[in-house]
Parts: structure tokens; C-alpha cells; sequence
């Protein structure tokens, strides 16, 4: 496909016009903005969830919830922060939990919660550590492979 004049400006137009679409709300500035498509739409809330002093996010890897409505966010741990848990609980209005897993430092790369019969378990993936575990939502160890 040649690049024609017209099709540059009209993609760079699109490209410059997108990161102000994302923030947007409404006219009025109170509503956030709905991304996605067809069942999979959802409202970005930046800032959501009242993450401690302490602990400052890495790269998030994994997010999932539970069935109390608990959110969970696996992250790789900014340098600064003063915490090492690389995950955290929220409750469904965004206040903090609990926080855990300092042994995954650096290594979060996925997050899976899983339900066998009335329990949940959450699958967590260290690249770094090269494992795999299962634990309960409270972050005891069911096992580890690797």
C-alpha cells in the first residue's frame, strides 16, 4: 500500500486523537469513560483503590475477582517502594486489604483464579523463579511446581 499525503495525516490525526479519547468523560467531566466492545465493555476508573503509602506498583500482570467481589492485583513491585508484596486485595469500593508475596518480586507475569467446589484459589506465574503456585486467597501455599 503506498502512503499517500492524505493517509498519513489522516492516521497521525487518528494516532494524536486517541490518548485524549481514553481520558475523556463526558461533557460535564463526571463519567469515566466506557472502553471495550459489544459484552466486554467497562468503565476505566484511574486510580482506583486506595494502595497503601508503602507500596508503589510495578508492571500489573494479573488482575481477577473473587466471588466476594474482592479484587486482586499482581504487580511487579516498583524500585522505590518501600513494601515488596507483589499482591494486593482490595475490597469491590477499592479500600486496601491485605497485601502478600514478597517472594515474587520482579517475577509476576500472570494470575488466574480458579474455583474447586465452594473454594477459590488463585494461580500465580513467576518468570523469575521460574514457578508456578497455587495458593488460597489468603495466600497460604496449596503447592508449587518448579
Amino acid at each position: 500500500m503506498q502512503v499517500t499525503r492524505r493517509r498519513f495525516l489522516t492516521t497521525a490525526a487518528a494516532a494524536v486523537a486517541a490518548p485524549a479519547f481514553v481520558g475523556a468523560t463526558d461533557k460535564a467531566g463526571r463519567k469515566a469513560p466506557i472502553l471495550g466492545q459489544g459484552e466486554h465493555r467497562y468503565a476505566a476508573i484511574h486510580d482506583w483503590g486506595e494502595l497503601p503509602r508503602t507500596l508503589k506498583y510495578g508492571n500489573t500482570h494479573g488482575v481477577c475477582e473473587d466471588s466476594q467481589g474482592h479484587i486482586y492485583v499482581l504487580h511487579t513491585v516498583l524500585a522505590n517502594s518501600d513494601s515488596l508484596d507483589t499482591m494486593v486485595v482490595f475490597d469491590p469500593k477499592g479500600r486496601f486489604v491485605r497485601s502478600w508475596g514478597r517472594q515474587f518480586k520482579g517475577g509476576a507475569h500472570g494470575l488466574t483464579l480458579g474455583r474447586e467446589g465452594s473454594e477459590e484459589f488463585l494461580y500465580l506465574c513467576d518468570f523469575q523463579h521460574g514457578i508456578v503456585t497455587k495458593r488460597t486467597l489468603k495466600a497460604e501455599e496449596v503447592f508449587t511446581l518448579g
